[in-house]
């Protein structure tokens, strides 16, 4: 392990830039810090901005002589971060700086996720404005805020501002690809008003944890176990011939990420507890096995728990665990074009009781996703005529589009030339499961010319979020002479 020097900052204005972004808390829906950095940036150079009241930040620089008449250049990414961490971390996302390293070539963030979605895009487009030596078309540079819980910044942006034709969107994963597709999203969360009931028998509590987890699109198409599911398998089955009730239950860390841990206290007769210890036990050990692959490292356990006098009544204990059991959440069409990639599905995000308005409520985060618009719809129809028939409603928290076009354009083309000529590699286009802000874009500006440009990024969302240096090196040069032959 080993902190970034200053002498590695020379001739890489983006890796400065991307270390300076770290240094500031910027998860979702704390933006607002970050986004007056980028202001301040404008400022000092005299860049046209505008900073809206989401926090979106557009930025202006004109063409450099002789690039006058040529296609203006429009460059995408987000500012927000998902904020996930080890279990035992101290870490507070709301003050606490990243701590990068590098190891073995890769820049990482101890015990944290990196933030490398998206802030290799909003380091590279400032690495670009700072460049006085670089030839350009007029650019025109938005960074939006609240990608992550929905697109909402770009949702919130005025896109009458942008003249451009010609998009580079900057958040993907992969280097030496463009995206060529992406899904539709509706995501949400469902709640039931529950009621509570006296308790005198003995508590249990049953944890699953150690599941590969991961992002809810980039990785549904591994089948992976959703640890809500697993936890809802188990009490479905105990439920049916014991009459439990539940206590407290907590699951997953959010809502675009596939739920890596959940653990729930119910009460039982202590007559029945071997019974139960036997029915826990075949079905824990069934996860495991079907989930070998996928979750090697899967872990259940179960103990007694101190007692707890209040209970959910009967009706609300068997709507949560049927919804646990009953909801889909996973893979549910893949596409018979491109190499079966997931193009439909559904994740169970978290589960927790909360106060709501008042009231105690069983909340559980939700995703539906699709790359067609109208069976997005029927996916979201069934789902919330499911989940009513368990006395759940729903509460819409962010809808957006997917985009779907043909490589091949011209755009697409500068940009395969010059990772031919740089990398030696032929450039291939990629269709992916989640959705982005460009998906936005697309849908209000018409004849966009769109290409995705980035290095290559690992275990996005996660704790082990890891970026290639090497790659980040590698990429900025072609997004560099991308411009330059635009």
């Amino acid at each position: 392990m080993a902190y970034i020097l200053e002498s590695e900052h020379k001739n890489k204005p983006y890796l400065k830039y991307f270390e300076d972004i770290a240094a500031i808390p910027h998860g979702t829906y704390n933006e607002q810090e970050i986004s007056n950095y980028i202001v301040e940036f404008a400022k000092k150079r005299g860049l046209y901005y505008v900073q809206d009241d989401a926090y979106n930040v557009f930025i202006k620089k004109p063409a450099t002589p002789g690039y006058e008449n040529h296609e203006t250049i429009i460059l995408q990414g987000h500012m927000d971060m998902v904020c996930e961490k080890v279990p035992d971390s101290k870490h507070d996302f709301l003050t606490d700086p990243l701590k990068l390293y590098i190891e073995d070539g890769w820049l990482t963030a101890e015990e944290t996720t990196l933030g490398a979605d998206d802030g290799v895009a909003v380091a590279y487009i400032l690495a670009i404005l700072d460049d006085e030596n670089l030839e350009h078309p007029a650019l025109e540079c938005v960074i939006n805020t609240g990608e992550e819980a929905g697109v909402l910044g770009a949702k919130a942006f005025d896109t009458s501002i942008l003249t451009g034709k010609k998009f580079i969107g900057l958040d993907g994963c992969t280097e030496g690809t463009s995206t060529i597709m992406t899904s539709g999203v509706i995501g949400g969360t469902f709640f039931r008003v529950v009621d509570w009931e006296d308790n005198t028998k003995n508590m249990y509590k049953i944890k699953i944890f150690g599941l590969s987890a991961g992002h809810a699109a980039a990785n549904i198409g591994n089948e992976q176990s959703n640890a809500i599911k697993a936890i809802g398998r188990i009490l479905y089955y105990i439920n049916k011939i014991y009459d439990i009730r539940i206590a407290a239950i907590i699951g997953g860390s959010y809502r675009n990420a596939i739920a890596e841990e959940c653990e729930v206290i119910f009460s039982v007769d202590e007559d029945h507890i071997d019974e139960v210890k036997k029915i826990y036990e075949k079905y824990s050990i069934l996860e495991m096995q079907e989930h070998k692959t996928s979750d090697p490292d899967m872990k259940f356990s179960f103990e007694k728990s101190e007692n707890i006098y209040k209970v959910l009544t009967k009706d609300a204990g068997n709507d949560l665990i049927n919804f646990m059991y009953f909801m889909p959440s996973g893979t549910c069409m893949r596409s018979v074009k491109y190499d079966f990639l997931p193009i439909a599905s559904r994740n169970i995000g978290t589960v927790k009781i909360v106060d709501k308005d008042g009231f105690n409520a069983l909340e559980i985060t939700y995703i539906f996703r699709c790359v067609n618009s109208t069976q997005l719809e029927e996916l979201y129809n069934k789902g919330c005529a499911m989940a009513g028939a368990l006395n759940f409603s729903f509460e819409l928290q962010s809808r957006y589009s997917g985009y779907e076009i043909k490589p091949g354009s011209d755009f697409y083309n500068i940009y395969a030339k010059v990772y031919k000529e740089m990398s030696g590699k032929d450039l291939t286009f990629e269709t992916v499961h989640y959705g982005t802000d460009v998906g936005t874009y697309a849908e209000r500006i018409s004849g966009l010319d769109i290409i995705v440009l980035s290095p290559e990024i690992q275990d996005v969302h996660r704790p082990t979020e890891r970026l290639n240096l090497a790659s980040f090196d590698r990429a900025y040069g072609y997004l560099k002479e991308v411009i330059r032959r635009s």
